[in-house]
């Protein structure tokens, strides 16, 4: 069974105690998680810590969180399960970032971890944050919305209103010359 995860852990401890950090966070932790989005249980983590080649500590491992989602259709609320990779470099702070142009082809990732403390539910929920979907919608067939928006088969003619207008401007430049 896993344990409730702190809110932050001493990084370099758990690191020398084999780095595996398993666990599950509450939902009322989750308080930036809100709009269009709600937390509807425990959000489970798996991450290790561990040095990559160039001697960085490195945190990885996975997430999987159960929401409601507003659908923006029908403004309905449907279950929806946001899962996602973490893979972040600790740093003891931001100053220990590499400078923007320093390192070109440096497209990592860092996490902030003043005093030797790693932020864990800081760092699970802004990789929940940027994995939620920018606009969520029912799939269409389970959306009353989208089932109504259907365009039915009609035999009226559309009023196109600009329609004319390049006969317009072809006739006023005649004139003009």
């Amino acid at each position: 069974m896993t344990a409730e995860l702190p809110t932050d852990v001493d990084y370099r401890r758990r690191l020398a105690d084999g780095g595996v950090i398993d666990g599950w966070i509450p939902a009322a932790r989750l308080t930036r998680v809100g709009g269009n989005f709600r937390v509807t249980g425990p959000t489970r983590a798996q991450l290790s810590l561990h040095r990559d080649g160039r001697g960085r500590i490195v945190v990885s491992g996975s997430y999987a969180a159960p929401l409601e989602a507003q659908c923006q259709r029908c403004l309905e609320w449907m279950a929806l399960t946001i899962e996602g990779r973490i893979e972040v470099i600790v740093v003891e702070s931001l100053a220990m970032m590499p400078r923007s142009g320093e390192d070109e082809e440096n497209d990592d990732d860092y996490v902030e971890a003043p005093d030797g403390r790693l932020p864990l539910t800081a760092l699970v929920e802004d990789e929940l944050l940027l994995a939620c979907p920018m606009i969520p919608v029912h799939n269409t067939s389970a959306c009353q919305r989208a089932v109504e928006a259907t365009p039915a088969e009609s035999s009226e003619t559309h009023y196109k209103p600009f329609a004319d207008l390049a006969a317009l401007v072809k006739a006023a430049r005649e004139t003009d010359d």
